[in-house]
């Protein structure tokens, strides 16, 4: 099949438009909005169709909580435009986060993860299609949504990073929900996130695994575009969800309308 060459061209055209845009004394602020450009055409490319994409952005609950700033967010088509237009985006209507980064090290991994353990994921509110069970949608949607991922165009990764996420799991199992599905840096290696329910997990290259991450080392195994592959395998399965589950954004609309009883008190 030709998916394989399709997956790694993907991979190829980011580190040469990386590559091709660096400079002496480039402005740090500069460089990494041209690598959320550059993460962000490739996410258009592959889910135009699928989700709304956008640069830049905080996730709010019913409960006016809000994230940090999120360098990509991938919504619902449903999305309402008063929301689109400020900047924010309703945690029902998120199905995919991305952090982007020019270099990737250990540091700067702590420093994404705690941006994605800031998107408020309390107290959901949905329409749900009446042939689904509630309960199970919603301990669905708290395992693996929005997709989250950390990309890094170069620096390092390797098994210790995934020692380090197994055993926070490991000694805090309701860490798992905030912690990246991917951490990639661009052909260099991936961790990725395996559900409870997708155990034993079969590894790129081979073998399979019991740990909640695993990593893959692309010098070990060439199939660099594997990372993009399981990226688009993940995020393409949580857009079916926009079928049968959808935002009740009439939640957030109504905690702004008085009754008349208030509006006659006031």
């Amino acid at each position: 099949m030709f998916f394989r060459d399709y997956f790694n061209s993907i991979v190829d055209c980011l580190d040469a438009k990386f590559k091709g845009m660096q400079r002496k004394v480039q402005n740090p602020v500069d460089k990494g909005e041209l690598c959320e450009v550059f993460v962000k055409e490739f996410l258009y490319d592959l889910f135009s169709n699928q989700f709304e994409i956008f640069r830049g952005g905080k996730i709010i609950n019913i409960d006016n909580l809000e994230s940090k700033q999120i360098d990509i967010l991938l919504t619902s088509k449903n999305t309402i435009k008063i929301f689109r237009d400020k900047g924010i985006y309703p945690i029902e209507s998120v199905y995919g986060v991305f952090t982007v980064t020019a270099t990737l090290d250990h540091s700067k991994l702590h420093d994404c993860i705690e941006e994605l353990k800031s998107i408020p994921k309390q107290n959901p509110k949905f329409t749900i299609h009446p042939l689904l069970n509630s309960k199970q949608v919603l301990k669905k949607w708290t395992q693996r949504f929005p997709y989250k991922c950390i990309f890094g165009f170069t620096g390092d990764i390797n098994q210790g990073w995934c020692n380090e996420l197994n055993q926070i799991v490991k000694q805090n199992p309701t860490t798992k929900e905030y912690l990246p599905d991917s951490i990639v840096v661009n052909k260099k290696g991936v961790i990725n996130k395996i559900y409870d329910n997708d155990k034993p997990r079969e590894l790129i290259g081979g073998g399979t695994t019991e740990d909640d991450f695993f990593y893959t080392d692309f010098d070990q195994f060439k199939y660099y575009g594997g990372a993009i592959q399981l990226i688009a395998n993940d995020l393409f399965v949580l857009s079916s969800w926009q079928q049968y589950v959808f935002p009740a954004y009439h939640e957030y609309f109504n905690k702004d309308l008085a009754t008349p009883y208030e509006e006659s008190n006031s």
